[in-house]
């Protein structure tokens, strides 16, 4: 009986299965991985050059075929650093029908694309991990849109 549980127990971790960790950019001072909270509704990441330079703009690029209207959104950010929060934001993007972004009111099944340009001046990290854990809520109910964890290793 023992046998059985202890066989059972082994069977059960084997088919668990786990995230996957995508490589989303590396130089020699910057790795970016990513990791999605659900791989069959995940938007594509783009980022034009991966650096930690502080003269360069880093170019990140989204984009999504959403599963829901996107109206209402939501977003939150926790930074991470050896398991203790830095921070957490909570920033309402599009709270009415006329909202600030062009992806405000995009209906479910558009394709929208979102381009950030990020100027590295004002942020700084240290050497070490860090993780950056993302939700993005859309609606009155705040249904989740889509989640992941971004793990930044600086060098």
């Amino acid at each position: 009986m023992f046998q059985t549980i202890i066989l059972l127990c082994v069977l059960g971790f084997t088919f668990v299965q786990t995230a996957k960790e995508h490589l989303l950019c590396k130089s020699a001072l910057l790795e970016v991985w990513i990791t999605f909270c659900d791989e069959k509704d995940s938007p594509t990441f783009l980022v034009d050059n991966c650096s930690y330079d502080k003269k360069e703009k880093m170019n990140i690029t989204i984009i999504w075929i959403p599963k829901m209207n996107l109206e209402q959104l939501k977003l939150v950010i926790e930074t991470w650093h050896q398991s203790m929060k830095f921070s957490k934001k909570i920033v309402e993007i599009c709270s009415d029908m006329d909202g600030e972004y062009e992806f405000c009111n995009i209906l479910k099944g558009e394709t929208t694309q979102v381009s950030i340009l990020k100027d590295l001046n004002n942020i700084s990290f240290f050497k070490g991990t860090f993780i950056i854990r993302l939700w993005l809520f859309a609606g009155e109910k705040e249904d989740l849109a889509f989640c992941f964890n971004a793990t930044l290793i600086f060098k």
